[in-house]
């Protein structure tokens, strides 16, 4: 209570979850806290218990909880260093979790298909493949998916204007640091005017080629 005097946060929460425990509104109440220290911040765990005897009271239990609330610190920041970098590259980036179900796509990807990202989670975002290329997508995937291998797969994935673009998939598995499968790490990028190229190289080939087989036929 003098600490909340002092215009102390951290202290009003505790007061007040010590108060649930003793009225007897709450079985138990756990908060963590930073006590700052001359060489870096101290973080603990207070636990609150009533005290189960004909005298009315509770114990209250603080754990040093620092080396483990650093990590979580340090693995937020990488998290958060990891998100900024995708949502600035140039391609639609998307990552899966180690049962096959989406679990984050980059700016550049929401942008495109000019859906949220509630939308796309999980399996959401095959509703904006095309419906003649949802069975080969999801072959191509599961297959891989069981072999813990890499893969790459072409299909029409809709965009925000409502047209349907090629677009070239890539995934590569990845593990933790001990070596456990987490899901997979997915690039795309839009090969539209590549495929159109191609198609129509083929168009000219074969043109010429019936032009040639016409023409040895008459001069036959």
């Amino acid at each position: 209570r003098a600490a909340i005097s002092e215009r102390d946060g951290q202290a009003q929460i505790a007061v007040e979850g010590i108060q649930t425990v003793l009225s007897g509104k709450a079985p138990v109440f756990r908060c963590e806290y930073i006590c700052p220290n001359e060489h870096s911040n101290l973080w603990f765990e207070m636990t609150v218990c009533p005290l189960r005897s004909r005298r009315r009271g509770a114990i209250v239990i603080h754990s040093d909880i620092t080396q483990r609330k650093h990590a979580q610190l340090a693995v937020a920041e990488s998290e958060k260093r990891f998100r900024l970098l995708t949502d600035n590259a140039p391609v639609l980036i998307w990552i899966s979790d180690e049962q096959g179900k989406c679990n984050h796509f980059n700016r550049q990807w929401l942008n495109f298909t000019g859906r949220s990202l509630e939308q796309e989670l999980g399996d959401g975002w095959l509703e904006g493949v095309h419906p003649a290329d949802r069975d080969f997508c999801m072959t191509v995937y599961m297959s891989a998916f069981r072999e813990e291998r890499s893969f790459e797969m072409e299909y029409r994935l809709r965009n925000a204007g409502g047209h349907y673009r090629w677009v070239l998939d890539k995934g590569v598995p990845y593990v933790s640091p001990q070596g456990t499968f987490m899901g997979y790490l997915g690039s795309a990028v839009d090969v539209t005017e590549r495929r159109s190229a191609q198609q129509a190289a083929e168009q000219e080939s074969a043109y010429l080629k019936l032009l040639l087989d016409l023409l040895l036929a008459v001069n036959a």
